[in-house]
């Protein structure tokens, strides 16, 4: 099958030729189906000079919203609305056309306790139907298509297992990238016996968080059955802030494990994000900065991209890490 050299963006399809450097797991901001009005303004002035920045200080012209769907929660602002997904597309819009970034949405559900109630209802086929429209017709009738399944497990229990169906079945059917939230070896190693054995690619699973609470050979392990490892903790040295579970947790972890596997010759399995992320709480923006004040969007370039130049990555290497292997992400 001939790939697609298009991806989707909340603006429609845009060339991989045109993607400049990459963010493959980044959060415009949580709780979308719980948003109110007013937080509009303050959700924009936040975003857009990161992205402003993004664009055209660093050339990074496209990031990947990985929030996928989530149970509007009644105690926060908005939710007892029940609004849905398609209340912030044309806010991603206004961030797209003031920035000039693209945005890659996603399908998908996160783990258990946040899921909507008609998840628990739901069988796989018709959670994997719901996916695949996502990705062919749009997002809630908003014509806004999903360009990558986002999923998440925590126990592995029914529900937990009705998504991973639902997601390879989903992936199978469009040839969309599977992208997850897994954040210790037990999550990782789950999600990918499950998946491959439903039939899915290894190829196609991209282990977000997959230098949470791992070690080189653990992500050695993962490289050689031919999945993607997603790397999102550059910097963080407060292990209770993501729930570390063993050690003290060294500011160069990440890079590390970079080194590791490029020399083990895994490059072109390996990418990065900062897993930028804000919440609107009380009436002002909560960013997730992990105790790092400058951990926006823009520590990619501004941490990330120089701890691969100083650990001695080429410019090559590094653009396999920052452009192409998302880009393969996003092809379809």
């Amino acid at each position: 099958m001939k790939k697609k050299k298009t991806f989707n963006t909340v603006l429609g399809e845009a060339r991989l030729a045109d993607s400049g450097y990459i963010l493959p797991h980044e959060h415009l901001i949580v709780m979308p189906q719980c948003l109110p009005r007013d937080s509009r303004k303050k959700i924009k002035d936040y975003c857009i000079p990161i992205y402003n920045r993004l664009v055209g200080e660093f050339n990074c012209k496209t990031l990947v919203e990985v929030t996928p769907r989530m149970r509007p929660d009644p105690e926060y602002p908005g939710g007892k609305r029940g609004a849905t997904r398609r209340d912030t597309t044309s806010l991603y819009e206004e961030i797209c056309e003031a920035t000039g970034i693209n945005v890659v949405l996603c399908t998908g559900f996160y783990i258990d306790r946040t899921r909507p109630d008609y998840f628990y209802k739901a069988t796989a086929a018709s959670l994997a139907e719901e996916m695949i429209r996502d990705i062919t017709a749009g997002i809630d009738n908003t014509g806004i298509k999903a360009g990558i399944i986002k999923i998440a497990i925590f126990n592995l229990n029914d529900s937990d297992r009705k998504l991973l169906t639902a997601a390879a079945i989903a992936q199978k059917e469009t040839g969309a990238a599977i992208t997850t939230h897994t954040c210790s070896r037990d999550h990782r190693l789950g999600t990918l016996d499950f998946l491959e054995g439903a039939g899915v690619d290894p190829g196609r699973i991209y282990l977000g968080h997959a230098d949470a609470n791992s070690d080189i050979g653990e992500s050695l392990l993962l490289a050689q059955r031919g999945c993607n490892l997603l790397f999102t903790i550059w910097g963080i040295s407060n292990k209770g802030s993501i729930g570390w579970s063993h050690g003290p947790l060294a500011k160069h972890h990440s890079v590390y494990l970079c080194k590791a596997l490029v020399d083990e010759g895994h490059i072109d399995q390996l990418l990065v994000s900062v897993d930028g992320a804000a919440n609107f709480k009380n009436g002002e923006i909560d960013a997730y900065l992990y105790d790092i004040p400058e951990r926006d969007s823009t520590y990619a370039f501004t941490f990330i991209k120089p701890e691969l130049e100083f650990i001695g990555f080429s410019k090559e290497q590094i653009d396999q890490i920052m452009i192409e292997n998302p880009r393969r992400m996003l092809s379809f």
